[in-house]
């Protein structure tokens, strides 16, 4: 077969006439050219290349890469509109972040017993965090992360997690939640304390609405300093997670020390910076 026989070309996205899976070329699989007999000492020009008309795809299965050889008429090219690895997650889970205790729903992702996957790139999970997952039979599964491994983009391949995780029970879930709640009362310094102590840093009630005042304070800083378009996405980013460190169960004087820091460099913003840093000493 001559090139110009081909259907396919590597990196191209295909699928089996018999299912919907997306796979991509990576080969086309090429013949073994005949030996030529010919006259010693006088060159022979060289044989065309020829191909077999099997193609060589791979594509991802559950945690693994796989590799398989297809005769190309056994494929069908994939609709740039078709191709997707969310039709490989196939489970709806929750994110329960544990140094915050902000939940995200609606989460797709591929559970297996110690392991889930998933092709989300905006989101920071630590060890500790909590994952639900609602099944269709209107069951719950809890899973603990143990090793959040993060991996890059490659080729088409979207970046993501491949987490390892633990299995735990209703009770267990539940205990773990109510640890790290952030709960609010109404006075100065309330906390409740169940058999332990207490080592958390409580920003008074009354220091709340300070607090969220000095971050728009921040933000109007920045607006009006005459920084690039990069330079002021950065300092925005740094505010917003300044914001949620400050809110947070219990907040690092140490990470909100560096936050601060990597601000554009400005009396008025070192001086709101000082108040923040005041606040939690409470």
């Amino acid at each position: 077969m001559r090139e110009a026989d081909l259907l396919f070309k590597p990196q191209d996205k295909v699928r089996h006439i018999v299912n919907s899976e997306p796979m991509i070329v990576i080969e086309n699989e090429k013949s073994t050219p005949p030996i030529k007999l010919g006259v010693i000492g006088l060159s022979s020009p060289p044989s065309p290349i020829a191909y077999t008309g099997y193609v060589v795809c791979s594509w991802f299965e559950g945690k693994t890469y796989k590799k398989q050889t297809f005769h190309q008429n056994e494929l069908i090219l994939f609709k740039e509109n078709e191709m997707s690895f969310d039709i490989f997650l196939t489970d709806i889970i929750s994110l329960f972040v544990s140094a915050t205790g902000k939940q995200i729903d609606n989460i797709k992702a591929s559970v297996d017993s110690n392991k889930i996957a998933l092709f989300r790139s905006d989101l920071v999970i630590q060890p500790g965090d909590l994952i639900t997952r609602k099944m269709s039979n209107g069951g719950i599964e809890n899973y603990e992360v143990i090793d959040p491994v993060y991996r890059e983009k490659f080729a088409t391949i979207p970046a993501g997690y491949d987490l390892k995780v633990r299995k735990i029970g209703i009770p267990e879930a539940k205990n773990r939640e109510q640890q790290i709640i952030n709960y609010h009362f109404h006075g100065n310094n309330n906390r409740v304390n169940n058999n332990s102590i207490d080592h958390s840093r409580n920003i008074v009630k009354n220091n709340e609405n300070q607090v969220d005042d000095k971050i728009s304070e921040l933000k109007y800083e920045i607006d009006k300093l005459s920084l690039s378009k990069i330079d002021r996405e950065e300092a925005l980013d740094l505010i917003q997670a300044l914001a949620e460190q400050m809110h947070s169960v219990n907040p690092r004087p140490s990470v909100i020390k560096s936050v601060i820091a990597g601000l554009p460099d400005a009396a008025n913003i070192a001086s709101i910076g000082s108040f923040l840093l005041e606040t939690i000493k409470q």
